[in-house]
């Protein structure tokens, strides 16, 4: 409330408005005002008395003009983000008030002056500073530099593009056996069922989606990120197809495969049966039975082997599939193949592994013996005539990878950059050969798996058999009796009421069984490796389950149970109701 009496502000000098010396009043000070009363400082907003006899001056704080930039980097180094805050000086004066009683102190701004603007190059020298020196946004910096409240991606670094590897689209429909149901009275037209994937001479069967090279990416500190190593196999052809661009013709009639990666079209050899009047047959491609192989008999194919009905007493061994639809009595059956390029590059880098672990033997030998034992000692190991073959072991596997069309392998580049030529002399310690081995391990595991063809074995039911697949062995009938069956891969019972009654049941990877063993209490035995699993509907007494090393009878019976190794008790576990 204003009066013609109590304290004013005009021109910036604060003026008592009374007639009475010893008349009170309040005064108090706000934000940027320094209020002095007889020489000694008040608090901000915290009200004084005061009269005419006191003494009252003040002084104006006055802001100073600063520029600040502040520059956040991912964690990961891909990307930085830039913040620039100009901050004007302002330069306030008392504000006139007329008098009151109780007056409150208070400013207004009479001029404000920025910092000078940072120019592109001065942030460029602060962005090398903190070594941020790729992936730079040139248009983000000039609109940065005028000043942004807000936090700009100011650079970003190129991540990685991954290889993708080739992939194959077929033309063709692969064969897609199915078992027959006992209790249908549909008629099942086995030849025509047998010829779905038969194509002619000419015939384009199938495309080749090329595969895509990736890049390296860089972070903004400017430091290489590599690209994950994807092992890029070509897709091939075999026997009875060609590659013309990116497309592979049929070069004969015949029927159409895919096996991993490699397309081949064999030719067929159709008997009605295989008996005393056929003889055994021996065929390079592919053999279709639209009855059964009779007692006694043997079948050899090159390829595949399909039979309508039973394989009865008989010796059945193919370098390709075998489906069976109806029963395997006491028979021999075995379905393999080795690919020969792939076996002899294993073979090589099998024997440079046995040299590098004689050259680890050595060099550590020499190192007890002598503790001087240094760089240059290293390089004449190794180049000495008792490895004279180490960089031609090296090359030689480098020329295969490179007629095998291998690409993104680790091994090939390791080779490159530290082994050939005169880049050995980068190889300066024996941990460059430890690294270089466990790459080659790395790379004989997976061309120990990969050099035998999966081949699958499908049959509707088996007894007194021995079974050996490299792929899987699938049951889609009653089940096995008494056999022996060996998969590099899985064994399946597609059926939950499948029965595995006796015999020794063993898969590379997992077994998936209906019912095992009997009330009977039937010795049965299901193995797997230690990283496999057993699943089983049903599961008698007197069942021997073997994961890894490790075996377990069972003394009760367990229902949907799923049995595998448990790496932190190290024991063979069963979990019922898993399924």
């Amino acid at each position: 409330m204003s009066l013609d009496r109590g304290i004013k502000v005009v021109n910036g000098n604060i003026i008592f408005q009374n007639n009475y010396s010893d008349e009170e009043f309040t005064i108090k000070s706000r934000k940027y005002i320094n209020l002095f009363i007889n020489d000694k400082p008040c608090k901000q907003f915290e009200e004084n008395v005061v009269t005419k006899d006191d003494k009252i001056h003040y002084t104006l704080e006055k802001s100073e003009a600063k520029r600040e930039i502040n520059i956040f980097i991912s964690q990961d180094k891909m990307k930085a983000y830039i913040r620039i805050e100009y901050l004007p000086e302002i330069e306030y004066k008392l504000k006139d008030k007329p008098p009151f009683i109780n007056l409150a102190l208070s400013v207004e701004e009479v001029s404000r002056k920025y910092p000078p603007k940072y120019t592109v190059a001065e942030v460029k020298k602060i962005l090398k500073e903190k070594n941020i020196v790729f992936g730079i946004k040139e248009n983000i910096l000039e609109e940065a530099v005028l000043g942004c409240n807000e936090e700009l991606l100011i650079a970003e670094g190129e991540y990685p593009v991954q290889d993708v590897p080739s992939e194959v689209k077929l033309l063709f429909t692969p064969t897609q056996m199915r078992f027959p149901d006992p209790e249908s009275s549909e008629t099942i037209d086995y030849k025509n069922l047998f010829r779905i994937s038969n194509v002619r001479k000419g015939d384009k069967i199938a495309e080749i989606i090329p595969e895509i090279i990736g890049k390296d990416g860089k972070n903004i500190l400017g430091k290489i990120i590599k690209k994950d190593y994807v092992r890029l196999t070509p897709i091939t052809v075999n026997k009875g197809c060609k590659i013309e661009e990116n497309d592979i013709i049929a070069t004969i009639d015949g029927k159409a495969h895919i096996s991993g990666r490699t397309v081949s079209v064999n030719p067929v050899f159709t008997v009605e049966s295989v008996n005393m009047e056929t003889c055994n047959i021996n065929f390079y491609g592919d053999i279709e039975v639209y009855d059964s192989v009779d007692d006694h008999m043997d079948v050899s194919a090159g390829g595949s082997l399909d039979v309508s009905n039973n394989v009865n007493t008989s010796k059945v061994i193919t370098g390709g599939n075998i489906t069976i639809l109806g029963n395997a009595i006491n028979s021999k059956i075995l379905s393999g193949q080795i690919d020969i390029r792939k076996k002899e590059y294993a073979d090589v880098l099998n024997s440079y592994k046995d040299m590098l672990n004689n050259i680890i033997e050595n060099v550590r030998f020499l190192q007890r013996k002598n503790e001087a034992f240094g760089a240059k000692d290293f390089m004449k190991n190794l180049t000495e005539d008792k490895y004279k073959d180490f960089q031609k072991i090296a090359l030689k596997i480098v020329t295969l990878s490179i007629k095998n069309e291998t690409k993104g392998s680790e091994l090939i580049d390791y080779l490159k950059e530290k082994v050939l030529g005169y880049n050995i002399l980068k190889m300066k310690s024996l941990n460059d050969i430890t690294m270089l081995l466990n790459i080659l391990d790395n790379e004989i595991e997976y061309y120990d798996k990969n050099s035998i063809v999966p081949l699958d074995i499908r049959l509707s039911y088996c007894q007194d058999c021995e079974i050996k697949s490299t792929g899987n062995i699938i049951i889609g009938g009653k089940g096995e009796y008494t056999s022996k069956l060996t998969a590099m891969k899985d064994i399946m019972f597609t059926k939950p009421d499948a029965v595995a009654r006796g015999g020794v049941i063993s898969a590379g990877n997992n077994i998936t069984a209906g019912i095992v063993g009997s009330r009977a209490e039937i010795p049965t035995t299901l193995i797997v490796p230690k990283e496999g699993k057993i699943s089983a509907v049903l599961v008698y007494k007197n069942t021997t389950f073997k994961v890894g090393n490790i075996s377990v009878n069972t003394e009760r019976e367990y229902e949907y149970v799923q049995v595998f190794f448990n790496k932190k008790t190290r024991l063979i576990e069963f979990h019922e109701d898993a399924f």
